[in-house]
This record gives C-alpha cells, sequence and structure tokens, in this order.
C-alpha cells in the first residue's frame, strides 16, 4: 500500500538561469533584443526563398525548411524563459513539461537529420554533379523531408515514453530554465540508470555519430574539392565552411549536455541557452551572409517593399550649388544600384559604367608563409585562451553569492563584451591564413564593421561605468549602496549597449551609401572604417571629419575623463589606512591598465584615419586579439576575491571529474 501514501507531482519548480535580480533582468534585454532582431530575419530567410523562382534548388529548399525548424525550436523555451524571467514564482505544469520537452526533441532531431541531409546535398553537388539533378529531384528532396520529420517524431518519442513510465512523487525542483530529459529523470522516484543509459543511447550517442558522420562527408569534399577550379572552389569552399560552423553550433551543446546526463556541471545552464535560444536563431543567418545568391534575393525583396532616403548632406564638400546636391543624391542611390542616371546637368547617362564593388580583398598581416602558420598557431591559442578566461569570469560570477557586488556585476558585462570582441574578426583571420583568395563580401564587410563599433563603443561606457562606481565606492563609500543600487547598475548596462549601438548607427548611417566602383583592397585583416572609406568613388573628407568627431574625438574624451577619474581616486585614497589603501590602489590600477590597453590602440587609429602606419596591423591586433585575452586575466591576478573564487571554481570541476 506505498502509493497510498505517495504524492504524485502535478508541476515542476524551474529555478531558473541565475538567483540574481541584475543577472536576470540583463539576460532578459539581451534575449528580447536579439529575440525580436533575429527571428523577423528567419522569416524573411523563409518568404524570400518562396518568393524568388530563382531559389528553387534544393540547397535552398533545405535551407529554408532550416530557417523554419529553427524559429520553431526557439518558440519552444525562449518566450516562457522570458515571462519567467519577470515571474516571481517559475512553475509548470506535468502535461506542460512533458509537451516542451516532446516538442524540443522533435524539432532538435528532426533539425540533425536535416542537416545530415543538406551535407549529403552539397556531397552530390560537388562530388557527382552529373548526377545532382536525378539524384535530388523534387520527389527526393521532400521524401528526405519527411523521412527527417519521420525521424524527429520517433526520436521524441521515445524520450517521451521512457519518462511517462517513470513515477514523480517528489521533489519537483528542476534546476534549469526548462523541462529536458537529463533534469527530469532525475526526480523520478526510482532507479533511473537503465532508463539514462537508453536516454544516452538515443540521444547522445545518436548526437556524436550524426556529428562525425557529418564531419567525415565534409572532410571527403574538401578533398574532392583540391582539384577542382579556383572559382568553383571558392564557392564549394564556402558553403561547406558554412554548414561546417552550424554544424559545430548544433551538435558541440547536443553532445556536451546529451552524452553524460548522469552527472551536472555548472556550465549546463549556459550552454542550454545558447542550444535553444541563440544558436537556432543565428543558424539562418549565418547561411544568409554566406550565400550571395539569398543576399541579392533579400535586397531585391526589401527595395520593393521599403524606399531609403538618402541625406548625404555629409558627404559634399562645401558645395553651394543645389543641382550638384541632387546630382550626388541619385549617383550614390544609381551607384549602389547599377541604374543608368541621367545627369540633370548634362542629360547625359552617368552611372551607367559603374560597377559596383560585391566583395573586398584583404591583404592579410603578412604574405610569408612561415609567419601566417606561427600566427595560426599563436592567434588560435589566445583566441581559445580568451572564450575559457571570459567564460570562466562569468561563470564565476554567476554561480559565487559573495561576487554578486555591482564591480563584480560590471566585470562580468566586460568579459561577455571582451568574447564578442575577440569574435567578431579572429575565427575569419584564422581560417583566412590558410587561404589562398582572403576575400570577404560587402556585407560581411558592413556586418565587421558594425559589430567592432558596436562592441567598442559598449566598452567605452562600461569602463566609465566601472570607473564611476570605483569612484563611489571609494570617495563616497557611506552613499555607495544608495548610488550604486541594483537599478542603477542594470540601468548602466544597458546604457553602455545602446551608446554603442547608437555608436556603431552614426558610422554606418552614411558609409553604407557610399559608391565603391574599385579598387577593392583592404590592407587589413578585416574591415574597419578608416580602411574601408579610402576606397569610395567620391571625395570623402567630410565624412572623414565627421568620423573623427564620432570615434578619435570620443576615444581621447573619455581616456582623458577615465584618467581624470582614477587620479582623484588615488589622491583620496592616500589618507586612507594602508589595508583599505593598498586594496583600493590594486584595484584602480587594474582597472587602469585595461584602459590604457583598450584607448590606446583605438585613439592611435581613430585620431587621424587619412593617413596609413605600418604600426596600424599591430595596434590592431592588439586590441581584437590580445586586449580582450588580457582583460580577464589581468582582473583575475589583481583581484583576491576573483582569484578564490575561480581556484574554488576550478578545485570542484577537478573534483567532480575525478
Amino acid at each position: 500500500m506505498e502509493s497510498q501514501n505517495s504524492t504524485v507531482v502535478t508541476e515542476f519548480i524551474l529555478l531558473g538561469l541565475t538567483q540574481s535580480r541584475q543577472i536576470q533582468l540583463l539576460v532578459f534585454v539581451l534575449i528580447s533584443v536579439f529575440y525580436l532582431i533575429i527571428l523577423p530575419g528567419n522569416f524573411f530567410i523563409i518568404l524570400t526563398i518562396r518568393s524568388d523562382p530563382g531559389l528553387t534548388a534544393p540547397l535552398y529548399f533545405f535551407l529554408g525548411n532550416l530557417a523554419f525548424l529553427d524559429a520553431s525550436y526557439s518558440f519552444i523555451v525562449a518566450p516562457r524563459m522570458l515571462v519567467d524571467f519577470l515571474s516571481e514564482k517559475k512553475v509548470i505544469s506535468y502535461r506542460g513539461c512533458i509537451t516542451q520537452l516532446f516538442f524540443l526533441h522533435f524539432l532538435g532531431g528532426g533539425e540533425g537529420l536535416l542537416l545530415v541531409v543538406m551535407a549529403f546535398d552539397r556531397y552530390i553537388a560537388i562530388c557527382r554533379p552529373l548526377h545532382y539533378s536525378t539524384v535530388m529531384s523534387p520527389k527526393a528532396c521532400y521524401g528526405m523531408l519527411l523521412v527527417l520529420w519521420l525521424g524527429g517524431f520517433v526520436h521524441s518519442i521515445i524520450q517521451v515514453a521512457l519518462i511517462l513510465r517513470l513515477p514523480f512523487c517528489g521533489p519537483n525542483q528542476l534546476d534549469n530554465f526548462f523541462c529536458d530529459v537529463p533534469q527530469v529523470i532525475k526526480l523520478a522516484c526510482t532507479d533511473t540508470f537503465v532508463v539514462e543509459l537508453l536516454m544516452v543511447f538515443n540521444s547522445g550517442l545518436m548526437t556524436l555519430l550524426c556529428f562525425l558522420g557529418l564531419l567525415a562527408s565534409y572532410a571527403v569534399i574538401f578533398c574532392h574539392v583540391r582539384w577542382s577550379s579556383s572559382e568553383g572552389k571558392n564557392k564549394a569552399m564556402s558553403t561547406c565552411t558554412t554548414h561546417i560552423i552550424v554544424i559545430f553550433l548544433m551538435f558541440g551543446p547536443g553532445i556536451f549536455i546529451y552524452t553524460r546526463p548522469f552527472r551536472a556541471f555548472p556550465a549546463d545552464k549556459v550552454v542550454s541557452l545558447f542550444h535553444t535560444v541563440i544558436f537556432p536563431l543565428l543558424n539562418p543567418v549565418i547561411y544568409t551572409l554566406r550565400n550571395q545568391e539569398v543576399k541579392t534575393s533579400m535586397k531585391k525583396l526589401f527595395n520593393q517593399h521599403i524606399f531609403i532616403f538618402l541625406i548625404p548632406v555629409l558627404l559634399r564638400k562645401g558645395e553651394e550649388n543645389p543641382s550638384r546636391f541632387y546630382h550626388n543624391a541619385f549617383l550614390y542611390t544609381c551607384v549602389c544600384d547599377q541604374v543608368p542616371f541621367v545627369s540633370p546637368e548634362t542629360g547625359s547617362m552617368e552611372g551607367s559604367n559603374h560597377s559596383r564593388v560585391s566583395e573586398f580583398v584583404l591583404l592579410g598581416l603578412t604574405d610569408s608563409l612561415e609567419l601566417q602558420l606561427f600566427f595560426f598557431v599563436v592567434f588560435s591559442i589566445f583566441y581559445l585562451m580568451t572564450m575559457f578566461g571570459n567564460c570562466l569570469i562569468l561563470l564565476t560570477v554567476l554561480s559565487t553569492s559573495n561576487l554578486h557586488s555591482p564591480m563584480y556585476f560590471l566585470i562580468s558585462n566586460l568579459s561577455l563584451i571582451d568574447m564578442c570582441l575577440s569574435s567578431f574578426a579572429t575565427p575569419k583571420m584564422i581560417m583566412d591564413l590558410f587561404a589562398q583568395h582572403k576575400t570577404i563580401s560587402f556585407e560581411g564587410c558592413i556586418s565587421q564593421i558594425f559589430f567592432l563599433h558596436l562592441f567598442t563603443g559598449t566598452e567605452i561606457v562600461l569602463l566609465i561605468s566601472m570607473s564611476f562606481d570605483r569612484y563611489t565606492a571609494i570617495c563616497k563609500p557611506l552613499h555607495y549602496s544608495k548610488i550604486m543600487s541594483q537599478n542603477m547598475c542594470i540601468g548602466l548596462v544597458v546604457t553602455s549597449w545602446t551608446v554603442g549601438f547608437l555608436h556603431t548607427l552614426s558610422q554606418l548611417a552614411f558609409t553604407l551609401y557610399l559608391p565603391f566602383c574599385g579598387p577593392n583592397v583592404v590592407d587589413s585583416f578585416f574591415c574597419d572604417l578608416p580602411l574601408v572609406m579610402q576606397l569610395a568613388c567620391i571625395d570623402i573628407y567630410v565624412l572623414g571629419i565627421f568620423m573623427i568627431s564620432t570615434s578619435g574625438v570620443i576615444a581621447l574624451t573619455s581616456f582623458l575623463i577615465l584618467l581624470t577619474s582614477y587620479i582623484i581616486v588615488l589622491v583620496t585614497i592616500r589618507g586612507r589606512s594602508s589595508t583599505g589603501s593598498s586594496k583600493a590602489l590594486s584595484t584602480c590600477t587594474a582597472h587602469f591598465i585595461v584602459v590604457l590597453m583598450f584607448f590606446g590602440p583605438c585613439i592611435f587609429i581613430y585620431v587621424w584615419p587619412f593617413t596609413s602606419f605600418l604600426v596600424d596591423k599591430i595596434l590592431s591586433v592588439f586590441y581584437t586579439i590580445f586586449t580582450p585575452f588580457l582583460n580577464p586575466l589581468i582582473y583575475t591576478l589583481r583581484n583576491q576575491d576573483v582569484k578564490a573564487a575561480v581556484k574554488k571554481k576550478l578545485r570542484c570541476q577537478y573534483l567532480n571529474f575525478g
């Protein structure tokens, strides 16, 4: 009669991503913005493929289905997670939990099989081109689509069938922000060893095998395209590289989570966040940015519905003639769209001889093969250590209760920005070291400029916020808790991102409409305004002055403000006790080292953008690769609390693995 004394669980309590209210609000804002921007982009990709008769090939058919799957996948977890951030009690019913789990594995399994089908499509297109139209017929494509949906359904039904047979009589707390197999089966009131083995086989092993099979298939493709023509080789390499990026994004977190559901790790929540929310929204965007046909069709569809007003006042160099003003305005539009333009002054056709630059050639750091190999090894190590170090600081601050103070909250945000800053150009630069032709599309170049100035602008305001935090803590200690309240900290972070966004928009507002008709060689390893601007087919003097005022002067002014604030802080702590003075001096010194490393290269590059120096490339490497790597290292080594928390975290992980 034991069953009479047991209680059946009717709902589960979700502990969420973090208990810190500050972190919750920060993640809420970031995910909301990300979700609202990227999700419409996925639907726009579907609309483009459906409406363009030139995108009927199997590749685009599967790409449209990938966008649909990823958009659907993002609806399973993200909306409820955003609502739960604003809820005091995060609960989900038993049926709701099972439903969430079913659709998670239904769509996730379907997407895994879809990536296998897309790899097969690329294999046939590249290795068996003469048989492609026969093998990848419309009937075959629909058959593969049906099989992958059935495969995802069968995979999910097996998961749900095993869980439905388990008794749940308490506890009912899930240490996650959604329902998933590894957490749910641990709450069952019975021995789940056999069930966990079945889960590992059905999810973990299948995911690992698919991943290894996909890597093997693309390795075969890469070996095959080595002997192809240069143009065909570059196109095939570009397409397959995109597929491999998506495969790593999709299968990496899945392998991490499902191949060992017996043991929980602190990183599980962060990996799950990327796996269920971030990556599904990014996958189609990655495909779009790497596919010229889809980009062209999207532009065509976009231009059919939206009229963009041009105000190129800043692009003119003191012109007084109104007719010349309209001449320039229309010329920019015609050059960008490759439309013949009738001059209002001469009546002749202009713009028809202009050819729009569709890609830029990056000269890179060096032409020496030996140095390229050396840079590949060094930069790969630095990039991996940067990501690991910043992730470790983020996890440490999130999981350590005594680090939930304003200073560490701002430091964790600095780590997040440094991870983003090191990722906008470094991976491509590392890949380009082995590429014979280092090219980047016009849209990819503009995206690099956008993200570079977004992250650097945000980091500038964040460093000012950190300076203000230290000033208040040292010079106004009695008012610190009141001034640096939770709302103030969140407001400072939101302001940092807002200012960074507005700053990068001001940089791109007129750059987007500059006519680029040749040359197209950028003497660097990534796109930045001073170099790209000089390739425009018009006089960019006024635009250069505008860029100096929005980048160079702002960077210089911010640096002087920070320098002044830290001088005031240092003067204030001279009269303090030895212990308090040493701790404050250590913290401020760490902050000031970061400020010098970040602002020094920026001031040098952006205060005089019209002149190129040999040292420019070295400084660019420094603030895009080395500074994001050194920031967490400096803060960790100079801060006793962070060092102790990191050591404790690493020791716990070592014991868990042991």
